[in-house]
């Protein structure tokens, strides 16, 4: 299961709402809790786009997209 959560955050930073979206359901249906996915998926690409804006390697509206990635999943 932690090798879907990685590559949910992977599709996360990335910004890939499908795939984000497809990962949270195939997660699900394997018995992942929510808490995890949330977790150890979702928040942790959240936190690696945070250090990409402070960076300055994202701008706003890329953070936008992948926050409405966050939100489809």
């Amino acid at each position: 299961m932690s090798e879907i959560l990685e590559k949910l955050a992977e599709y996360l930073v990335a910004g890939k709402l499908d795939e984000v979206v497809a990962l949270t359901e195939e997660a699900l249906a394997g018995g992942a809790e929510p808490s995890d996915i949330l977790d150890n998926g979702l928040l942790s690409g959240m936190g690696v786009v945070g250090e990409l804006f402070a960076a300055g390697e994202l701008f706003v509206p890329e953070v936008l997209l992948r926050a409405k990635c966050m939100h489809g999943a």
